[in-house]
């Protein structure tokens, strides 16, 4: 998406993706979690972050209902197009 010389601090971790520092992304996070809160006490989930990212955020990981923590036999109908 971006070329990586734009993000001097993103690291390319074994999944072969760039990606900001954990404190960098919790900052990240941080921020937009206080922004969504101000409006609304909607579900927030980050899909795809380690449990110690979602306990830091103050998320229950519990409540992730994304489609992407689902196994595929899990899936509510509809929810996955081949």
């Amino acid at each position: 998406m971006f070329p990586p010389k734009l993000f001097s601090e993103k690291t390319k971790p074994k999944a072969g993706k760039y990606s900001f520092s954990g404190v960098k992304r919790r900052r990240l996070f941080r921020f937009v979690i206080d922004e969504i809160r101000k409006h609304s006490d909607c579900r927030i989930a980050l899909c795809k972050e380690s449990a110690d990212v979602w306990n830091k955020m103050g998320l229950e990981l519990s409540r992730c209902s994304c489609v992407c923590q689902l196994d595929y036999a899990e899936m509510p109908t509809g929810a996955c197009k081949d």
